[in-house]
């Protein structure tokens, strides 16, 4: 079989905002994304975190820092002794923060409670384990990488064609890489890197895609697909929604889509169609519910 030729490589030279304070919209989006707990799970445990003074106040709707009444040098000394993320903190200490302990001055001040932070360093067993550490950790990440720079990364974009017909009209294909220039907050929020595209841990055997390379076919497939319909709404984009069109307050979104699954109203399905929780049956002469969350 014939080999493939790289054509043509495109640069982007990218960039990803670190994170703003954490307010509670943003808490339950990421909770139910990342984590698969309801809105409801995730204010029952962030409220346990809250009053056993592991984290502020977990009902806000402001983004930013206050920059003469919070010390960011503080919360910071505070954590530089974590095992898992005490590097980030003492890195953030001897550098960005090593004069100052004035917080960014982004996001919104909505003049309520500050944004969602960490109060004091914890273990998974001090916590609670399970939800209440998989809740603090998030927490507590997006605090360091809220204070982090920005994430720098280039995407290499390789067009590829099969070698010896590159000009003619045969197949053509897209590989595409992903560097990173500035690791920035991604320190903090590992996950990011999936997000672009980037691996956590960098394979040192990965080919460098340059102009006019190689590259050997080790094997070929030819696969059939079809359209299909539209996926279900899920919970944290149903919560961006209610945030989006003003339905709810952070203190109530919560409370809101508990409500309407568990008076059958909608129902919480995976992504066959299959409900995940039960819902309560239709009285007499009812109709059913519609299958939808």
């Amino acid at each position: 079989g014939k080999n493939l030729r790289v054509i043509d490589i495109e640069e982007l030279h990218e960039t990803k905002k670190a994170p703003l304070g954490l307010n509670t919209v943003a808490l339950l989006t990421s909770a139910s994304k990342a984590m698969g707990m309801s809105p409801k799970q995730v204010m029952t445990v962030s409220e346990k975190l809250y009053s056993s003074g592991f984290i502020s106040y977990p009902r806000t709707e402001t983004t930013r820092y206050d920059p003469t009444g919070f010390d960011v040098r503080s919360t910071l000394r505070e954590h530089q002794s974590h095992p898992e993320w005490g590097r980030t903190a003492s890195y953030l200490l001897r550098s960005k923060y090593k004069s100052s302990g004035i917080p960014p001055r982004r996001g919104h001040d909505a003049g309520d409670h500050p944004p969602i932070t960490p109060l004091k360093a914890a273990s998974r067993e001090e916590v609670g384990g399970g939800n209440h550490w998989r809740v603090y950790d998030f927490i507590t990440r997006n605090f360091l990488g809220s204070l982090s720079e920005d994430l720098q990364y280039t995407r290499r974009i390789a067009e590829i064609g099969i070698a010896g017909s590159e000009d003619s009209s045969g197949p053509k294909f897209k590989l595409e890489q992903v560097q990173v220039d500035s690791l920035g907050f991604a320190g903090a929020c590992r996950w990011v890197l999936n997000d672009i595209g980037a691996s956590a841990r960098p394979d040192d055997s990965e080919v460098s895609l340059q102009e006019g390379l190689e590259l050997r076919v080790k094997d070929a497939q030819s696969v059939r697909g079809q359209t299909e319909p539209p996926r279900f709404l899920q919970e944290h984009e149903l919560v961006q929604l209610m945030d989006k069109n003003r339905i709810g307050t952070d203190a109530s979104m919560a409370t809101h889509i508990t409500n309407i699954v568990e008076r059958g109203y909608v129902v919480l399905v995976d992504e066959a169609g299959i409900p995940l929780r039960p819902f309560r049956p239709p009285r007499p002469g009812q109709p059913r519910p519609p299958r939808q969350v």
